[in-house]
């Protein structure tokens, strides 16, 4: 869900000068692909991650433990869970480093704790005996990775022009697409072996290889991405309920573009997110292939091939013409796409219904997230940033559909998916038109 020859120069980042940062939220603004790559480098991590954990081995992993037949509410369940850590961590660590005044800068600090214990609590995944010490895991995990991802996602506010941000935005993306396309399937060909063999070294292979590059790239923006301290004075820390309150409370009725954009990515992130969660189930029990998670790796690549193509056009388009007649055209293709699934009959077919979804997704995710960058206050910009993952409620929404689906497959088999898949074309079009509500920014860099 994440998304230009910039991004194909990952393999080399490490010859890249480190990206000059700006001092406090003013001097020197980075610019250039390789800057955006550097910048980009953990979002390539987070995306293959989570794209993996979610889309294959977490449904893998509840199928070890739970009956058939409430597989979908079972795996719901766990994911809603972590989503809601989610949306209450994010927006609170970001808020924090925005008042941060430590040596390393103010976002460097929460991605070194964040991500390096992100990478630990991976393998703890594998580790699980049961239900209960799966769901404790992957809080944990949703707890340090969002730690992380609340202050990294405040850099291209930090140090990128607003004129540039759609291109920024774009190889970020790009970036992110790059780790689903080189994670998401080699994770279905280890997963599907684990599950036809029995063998533990397969579950360890794929998590072991998530693991090592989160870490590897949390330690490569921390090499590459520096950021100067600003010369006032660290904040006091706050107490938890007034940081709470300060996080949440930040006066709607006078951001109501920021309230209304927060409100049509939710409709959308419900789209997105039904179809992620139950895929896997959706490919075994619909569509009938024998190596779901494998399916479910191509599904991915062809989708992620499509936003490769897609996202840079998509980027200066939005620049250019504007993010909400982007978002517009995102939102019916979007919508044609989801049907081209609902009547997929064969892998193929919905395989190139995904490349139709990988190229509205790319269209939605590079304009949307420009489009909040625009939005945002520059001088608390990784606190509103952070406020954005309120939509990621979305997905727990998503998730509920879980005992949904289990109840009327039981009645007649595959409705379930029938009405999710119909129900995500609503989503996508209430979302879409809800964009209505948001005015159009000027690319300056913020409210």
């Amino acid at each position: 869900m994440t998304w230009r020859h910039a991004p194909a120069t990952l393999v080399a980042v490490a010859a890249i000068e480190p990206v000059p940062a700006a001092q406090a939220l003013g001097g020197q603004r980075a610019s250039g692909w390789a800057a955006y790559v550097k910048i980009s480098l953990f979002a390539f991590a987070l995306s293959g991650l989570w794209n993996s954990l979610n889309l294959i081995v977490l449904p893998a992993r509840i199928m070890d433990f739970v009956p058939a037949d409430a597989k979908n509410t079972y795996l719901g369940a766990l994911t809603s869970a972590g989503l809601l850590l989610a949306v209450l961590v994010q927006p609170l660590a970001g808020a924090a480093s925005d008042g941060s005044r430590r040596r390393l800068g103010r976002r460097r600090p929460y991605l070194l704790a964040g991500g390096f214990v992100a990478a630990l609590l991976v393998l703890t995944l594998g580790l699980a005996p049961g239900l209960l010490t799966l769901l404790l895991a992957y809080l944990g995990l949703q707890l340090f990775s969002n730690l992380a991802q609340g202050p990294y996602q405040a850099l291209i506010p930090d140090l990128v022009p607003g004129h540039n941000r759609g291109r920024a935005s774009a190889a970020k993306l790009g970036a992110e697409v790059i780790g689903i396309i080189a994670l998401v399937p080699m994770t279905g060909y280890f997963i599907d072996l684990y599950r036809e063999e029995g063998s533990v070294t397969w579950m360890w292979l794929a998590l072991g290889t998530l693991a090592a590059l989160v870490a590897i790239a949390a330690m490569l923006t921390l090499a590459l991405v520096r950021e100067r301290v600003p010369d006032t004075e660290r904040a006091r820390p706050a107490p938890l309920w007034a940081m709470l309150r300060q996080t949440f409370a930040v006066g709607w009725a006078e951001h109501a573009d920021f309230k209304w954009y927060i409100v049509s990515r939710f409709f959308i992130v419900v789209a997105m997110s039904s179809i992620q969660a139950f895929a896997y189930y959706y490919l075994a029990d619909v569509v009938g292939v024998d190596r779901p998670a494998r399916v479910a790796g191509y599904l991915s690549l062809a989708g992620g091939a499509m936003v490769l193509a897609l996202a840079y056009p998509a980027g200066r388009l939005g620049d250019r013409l504007g993010r909400k007649r982007m978002l517009y055209f995102s939102g019916t293709v979007g919508a044609l796409g989801v049907i081209g699934l609902l009547l997929s009959q064969n892998a193929v077919q919905v395989v190139l219904s995904g490349a139709v979804l990988g190229g509205a997704t790319c269209i939605f995710l590079v304009n949307s997230w420009a489009l909040a960058t625009d939005l945002v206050p520059q001088e608390r910009a990784a606190h509103y940033l952070g406020l954005v993952n309120l939509a990621a409620l979305g997905g727990v929404v998503a998730r509920l559909w879980g005992p949904a689906i289990d109840f009327l497959n039981a009645r007649n088999p595959g409705q379930g998916y029938t009405v999710l898949l119909l129900g995500c074309v609503v989503y996508i079009v209430m979302g879409t038109a809800l964009l209505g509500l948001v005015r159009d920014q000027k690319h300056g860099g913020g409210s």
